[in-house]
């Protein structure tokens, strides 16, 4: 099955990152807050890697399996092989310069598997320990923390939440051959998933505040 076929994990899911990102890249390019700095500071603005995230968003689930369950090697690392690969036959840059990037978008997509985002973010989320806390986020650190976020993002939408909810179910279902896509998860069903969703989403970048998806997260946790 391609990655078309796949309920959630398909092309609407790579705008909708895309989409996230921009929208988190131009809160960056105008710059943090007096208010919002007070636990660490954002790398300054780079165009470059501004770029770097917005390939990353692209390709980070280049060739999903709808599989929930966690393999070795995993599909980001998958992800990430197949766009070495692929590399050469769309940029005539020198290899050398290839590798850098590539380094920095490796990361940002391993940074979206699921046993790798809880630490991420716990080192940048307010804590009463103030004076350990980083004064600026290493660069591949914060792209990564934007991609996360990202990649989240459209299911915090209220109108949306439920119906990406049900399709990562059916997706689900669909990889393991348990049932066919027509038949549907009773609805409060979805809503404990959904939840269960929620309580695992981690928002850390002031640019997520300040396009609103921590509000988003917040309503949906008090209305699911």
């Amino acid at each position: 099955m391609t990655m078309a076929a796949w309920p959630y994990h398909n092309a609407a899911h790579i705008q909708d990152t895309l989409l996230l990102s921009a929208h988190l890249l131009a809160a960056w390019q105008q710059g943090d807050l007096a208010s919002e700095a007070s636990f660490w500071r954002a790398p300054d603005w780079s165009a470059c890697d501004a770029g770097l995230l917005l390939l990353a968003c692209l390709v980070h689930d280049w060739g999903h399996d709808g599989s929930p369950v966690a393999s070795s090697p995993t599909l980001e690392a998958l992800a990430c092989a197949r766009l070495d690969v692929c590399w050469t036959n769309w940029t005539a840059a020198p290899a050398e310069r290839w590798h850098g990037a590539g380094q920095v978008i490796r990361q940002v997509v391993l940074a979206t598997q699921a046993s790798a985002v809880h630490a991420l973010h716990d080192q940048y989320s307010p804590r009463s320990d103030a004076h350990q806390r980083p004064q600026t986020v290493p660069m591949q650190h914060w792209l990564s923390l934007l991609m996360t976020e990202a990649d989240v993002g459209a299911s915090l939408l209220p109108h949306a939440g439920l119906w990406l909810t049900q399709c990562v179910q059916q997706e689900w279902h669909l990889w393991a051959a348990e049932m066919p896509l027509a038949r549907a998860m009773p609805v409060t069903d979805l809503v404990a998933l959904r939840r269960r969703f929620l309580t695992h989403v981690r928002l850390s970048s002031f640019c997520a505040r300040r396009i609103g998806l921590q509000h988003l997260l917040q309503q949906g946790l008090a209305f699911p």
